[in-house]
């Protein structure tokens, strides 16, 4: 959800914003926006629901408690999102990235209404999340704008454990998530939510995803 639901808000945004540049007209309305993705999230759990008729649903096994070190892994990896989360807060813009990638075309998008087509541009995930809530805050405030950002190193954390996880134990993704999490470049990116974590998130779902279903897969059905 702390992945594919950005995705598919800036998805609906990206249409709004270069339809708009068209003709210059500000689409990118927090109106349009909401309505989008409530027809997505309505498809979403339509299908969510439809599948959850349909499926057979084993019990779940039951849990095994936390090692020490597990504990300890885990309460590392919460300290260090906190941290994160503030200096994304309260620190200042200084990076390149957050200066002109995301944190200027973000203002840019909020306060024209539309992606312009007079300017180079770099993938528009990051912008036009930081976009949303300039746009939801009625405002040019960077404050509201990051506060995205910790959905996203939270979702990244999460991407890896559930790699762990779903291909070995829950002690390997455990490990795996502290392994990303509390390296010390991740942190470094994840202070303005470099499009690197995001991608990173979603091509690991991706791979969790495709191992899963060769595993799964039967000749014939």
């Amino acid at each position: 959800a702390f992945l594919c639901g950005p995705a598919l808000l800036t998805a609906w945004m990206f249409i709004l914003g270069s339809l708009g540049a068209q003709s210059e007209t500000p689409l990118l309305r927090l109106d349009l926006i909401l309505i989008g993705t409530g027809v997505l999230a309505a498809l979403g759990g339509l299908i969510a629901w439809r599948r959850a008729r349909t499926a057979s649903v084993s019990p779940a096994p039951a849990a095994t408690p936390l090692a020490f070190d597990e504990r300890l892994l885990i309460g590392l990896m919460g300290l260090a999102l906190i941290v994160r989360w503030f200096v994304t807060a309260y620190w200042p813009f200084i990076a390149y990235d957050t200066l002109w990638v995301y944190g200027y075309q973000g203002r840019l998008y909020a306060l024209l209404g539309y992606i312009p087509n007079s300017i180079d541009y770099y993938p528009q995930m990051l912008s036009l999340q930081y976009a949303f809530g300039q746009i939801a805050y009625s405002g040019v405030a960077d404050h509201a704008a990051r506060a995205v950002v910790s959905f996203i190193n939270l979702g990244s954390t999460l991407a890896v454990y559930t790699l762990g996880e779903r291909l070995f134990t829950r002690r390997a993704g455990i490990y795996a998530a502290a392994l990303w999490t509390l390296y010390h470049h991740v942190g470094e990116w994840s202070r303005m939510g470099d499009l690197e974590i995001a991608l990173t998130s979603s091509f690991t779902l991706a791979a969790v995803f495709f191992v899963l279903a060769q595993r799964s897969y039967r000749p014939g059905q």
